[in-house]
């Protein structure tokens, strides 16, 4: 077990039940900070579930305390809900968990970030600025090694994945400055630069270490490692870069997608740009279990130009979207969430014949033969999507009165796990789970058909003006009829900012930007989208 920063082995715990199985209740971490699941990983004998805490977080009746602002926890969960096994990991600086995955023996790697003097087991790592380790763990819980990144500007981890093989650890993410792990380093002159991390998975010595060098702001998001030994990289990209062969992609004020190839030996094969008009951004690239396409999610804003397809949303908001794709890099099917304000998915898992897709919503979501409304400012939703025409066949959401996240999910054991973060309450299979801080972490099974809440009555849409729109002190609420309930306005993050009861709304205060405003009346419910300037 790491007990925060001094000692890296695991502290076994008596299993003990959390008060119901997996599939049949929701388990709530958390206490009194802000608290988040963010990453999920299947083991053999179950689900490790990664994670934030703040201040404290307890384990049956084990009370890990926190030695910065942010420590990472890791939780193991057999297949009924019962916790096998519990850690830490932190310092005095702000620790956050960035990626995590496993290997079909067991063995998981992840990778968290730290500033100052942090100590794994035996491996003693030191940065005056954040920084990443990674790390490989046993299924007995000893650290088997870890690695530092060293840089002087910024830099992150957003994703690491196995080769099928598992003998390599393939990690992406960005990088400033110049980047560094054993004898493998990088430059940049510019803002932002994507990198690509071959790992041996046995000892974490780094194979190699690349970017793309006239990269001007780039930032690998995911990626996908292939039977034979190569990988596809999904980034994200503005203003313009050159790929092998002297193929230069440019994209406008606002990022595009790269998607490209990299061979075993780190040489760059193949590139395109998919993209649009406004953001487009991607999330998980995941090869199937059949090994024979990939998959790709994220989100866009206005259009989305992939290969032959396009995809549009019906507002300036974002949308989900999730695109099947050959090994060769061709897209074979698109597909798209349809939403009043923002939709946003974070995650990706293969069951049986289906992909299933997770995310959070804003306002509302058309579902597969429904709209979906939230409860507070975001609920989550998760969508089964067919593998064979990536068409949406089932839609279902949950939620509570604050906001609520999907952020990770991994299927296992026959069922499709799913585990984020709620405040304030969260309903899940007709029950109410309350968080004990800010915000806690939740882990639920979403494949036991069960696990939707309750319906709700579909409310009424009705018309709304806003004078003036935009402005830069106060807008006013007219409606045809004067039975306003309340309203609340929400940032482009989800962030409730404000809330009131008048037709008038006080903006002297808000920073210049975009905002949803959500307006409940006696006769129905009213969405508007408000610029303060």
């Amino acid at each position: 077990m790491l007990m925060h920063v001094k000692y890296l082995f695991f502290l076994f715990l008596v299993a003990q039940s959390v008060n119901a199985q997996i599939c049949d209740n929701v388990i709530s971490l958390g206490n009194a900070g802000g608290d988040a699941c963010t990453h999920l990983a299947k083991m053999p004998s179950g689900l490790t579930v990664g994670g934030i805490f703040q201040q404290n977080i307890s384990f049956n009746g084990i009370v890990y305390n926190s030695a910065g602002a942010f420590d990472i926890f890791l939780s193991n969960y057999d297949s009924s809900g019962q916790l096998v096994n519990a850690m830490s990991i932190g310092n005095s600086g702000n620790n956050e968990l960035s990626a995590m995955t496993s290997d079909n023996s067991g063995n998981l790697y992840l990778s968290g970030t730290f500033t100052g003097q942090l100590n794994l087991g035996s491996y003693g790592f030191q940065s005056t600025t954040i920084t990443h380790f990674i790390a490989k763990i046993n299924p007995q819980g000893q650290l088997i090694w870890a690695e530092q990144l060293q840089a002087k500007g910024i830099n992150k981890v957003y994703d690491l994945q196995v080769s099928p093989d598992g003998q390599f650890l393939w990690v992406c993410g960005e990088y400033s400055d110049s980047l560094k792990i054993g004898t493998e380093q990088l430059y940049s002159p510019f803002l932002y630069n994507l990198f690509v991390l071959k790992l041996n998975s046995w000892d974490g010595a780094a194979d190699w270490l690349r970017d793309v060098p006239d990269a001007k702001w780039a930032k690998a998001r995911t990626l996908a490692p292939l039977p034979d030994g190569t990988a596809w990289i999904a980034a994200e990209f503005k203003d313009s870069l050159v790929m092998t062969g002297n193929t230069y992609y440019y994209s406008m004020i606002h990022s595009d997608i790269l998607f490209a190839k990299i061979d075993a030996n780190g040489q760059w094969q193949s590139s395109k740009r998919w993209g649009g008009v406004y953001e487009d951004k991607p999330k998980k690239l995941r090869l199937a279990p059949d090994l024979q396409t990939l998959w790709l999610c994220g989100d866009f804003v206005a259009v989305l130009n992939v290969d032959q397809f396009q995809l549009m949303t019906a507002f300036r908001f974002y949308d989900a979207y999730w695109i099947k794709i050959d090994l060769a890099g061709n897209a074979l099917a698109v597909g798209q969430s349809n939403t009043i304000a923002n939709c946003y998915v974070y995650d990706i898992a293969f069951q049986g014949t289906e992909l299933w897709l997770g995310g959070y919503f804003q306002d509302s979501l058309q579902g597969a033969d429904q709209m979906h409304y939230p409860v507070g400012g975001f609920d989550i939703f998760w969508y089964r999507i067919d593998t064979t025409e990536a068409l949406l066949r089932k839609s279902e959401t949950a939620g509570g009165s604050g906001n609520d996240f999907i952020n990770a999910m991994a299927a296992y054991n026959n069922g499709v796990y799913a585990a984020g973060t709620y405040q304030q309450m969260m309903e899940w299979n007709g029950q109410s789970t309350t968080a004990s801080g800010f915000s806690d972490g939740w882990l639920g099974c979403i494949s036991s058909g069960t696990a939707a809440a309750v319906q709700k009555p579909i409310p009424n849409f009705i018309a709304v003006k806003i004078s003036p729109n935009p402005s830069s002190d106060q807008f006013r609420i007219e409606l045809e009829e004067r039975m306003l309930i309340r309203w609340e306005l929400y940032s482009m993050e989800g962030r409730r900012v404000l809330l009131g009861n008048t037709e008038i709304i006080d903006a002297a205060k808000l920073t210049k930007g975009t905002y949803s405003l959500t307006i409940y009346t006696e006769k129905g419910i009213a969405v508007a989208k408000l610029i303060r300037r």
